[in-house]
């Protein structure tokens, strides 16, 4: 039977894989704390609690970035030790990344806090690959139970230029976006794509991979950006009815006042960013699209830019 070089690879490295530190006693299958391990880490110290609990390892998914980067994934689950009234009794406490030879590459910590139905705050985890620009990725996203709706973690790592798993700089952080960037590799794929809910539409924000800061940035190129709409936008009809003046171009010229109506309605075409999109310390994350004052739309056959704060003369619900 023949085998490819990437197949040969991954059967190696599942073969050999024999985590120093960690494999000595089958810990990894078999549940019973590990002995430490040295490496780079990001730990969150979980919150101390009263009620009674353990906490160990199950085996997770192994995953092969490159034919030659193997990396395996696993969890440290806290279980209580009498079950709730709700059954909630498990929550993830810890998840690990480590190469074949069983380096720790990376963890991270969740808090736990424990009421009478079992853990308030319990985290689902998920991991993915994407690839842009050629350029392979892991992707981690977490959520919590008591997190705002719609909020999301994630972490995004890949290799330096020494080949190294490192942590993208900066964490993707934020209320009402996600990644949409498939998990389908694509070589011609350049961006990371977030959606971010403006109040009106969400805004597409492409990211691309500064490699020299191992950092991603937001690639504002011709400053047009791409905009998703579930369906057209119904107008709110006005006592004084609803108008607003199109523009040929962002901050440009009128080229006509539309006049509408409650049966008139409203398709996001695209947005125009004139300034720098706001971002909250070291996250690459909008925290304020005051920057997005222009967007182009289509009504009742109609083509042409409207300035937001002109949103409510023509009747678009209210923003938020």
């Amino acid at each position: 039977m023949k085998f490819s070089g990437q197949m040969r690879a991954l059967l190696c490295a599942l073969l050999i894989y024999t985590p120093a530190g960690v494999a000595a006693d089958d810990s990894l299958f078999t549940g019973e704390e590990p002995a430490a391990v040295t490496g780079t880490t990001e730990a969150e110290p979980a919150a101390d609690t009263a009620a009674s609990f353990h906490e160990a390892y199950v085996a997770g998914s192994i995953l092969q970035l490159t034919p030659q980067y193997t990396v395996i994934v696993r969890k440290k689950i806290a279980t209580l030790d009498t079950l709730t009234p709700s059954g909630a009794n498990e929550a993830i406490s810890l998840l690990e990344f480590l190469d074949a030879q069983g380096v720790l590459l990376y963890e991270q910590g969740f808090p736990l806090s424990i009421g009478d139905s079992g853990f308030n705050e319990p985290c689902t985890t998920s991991l993915s690959q994407r690839a842009i620009a050629g350029r392979p990725f892991l992707l981690l996203e977490y959520s919590c139970d008591s997190t705002a709706p719609g909020f999301h973690t994630y972490r995004l790592f890949t290799l330096d230029a020494e080949q190294r798993l490192r942590q993208v700089t900066a964490p993707l952080d934020g209320i009402n976006g996600e990644i949409i960037t498939p998990a389908v590799p694509s070589p011609h794929r350049k961006y990371l794509n977030v959606r971010l809910w403006t109040g009106y539409f969400d805004l597409v924000i492409p990211f691309v991979f500064d490699p020299k800061q191992h950092a991603l940035v937001i690639d504002y190129g011709k400053r047009y950006f791409a905009v998703e709409q579930y369906q057209p936008a119904q107008l709110r009809p006005l006592p004084d009815g609803n108008s607003a003046a199109l523009y040929d171009k962002p901050a440009g010229k009128v080229k006509e006042t539309v006049q509408a109506s409650s049966a008139s309605r409203v398709k996001f075409l695209r947005a125009y960013v004139n300034g720098e999109l706001i971002t909250e310390g070291e996250l690459p994350w909008v925290s304020d699209v005051g920057a997005v004052k222009w967007l182009e739309i289509d009504i009742d056959g109609k083509r042409g830019w409207l300035n937001l704060d002109d949103a409510a003369a023509l009747g678009l619900p209210e923003s938020g």
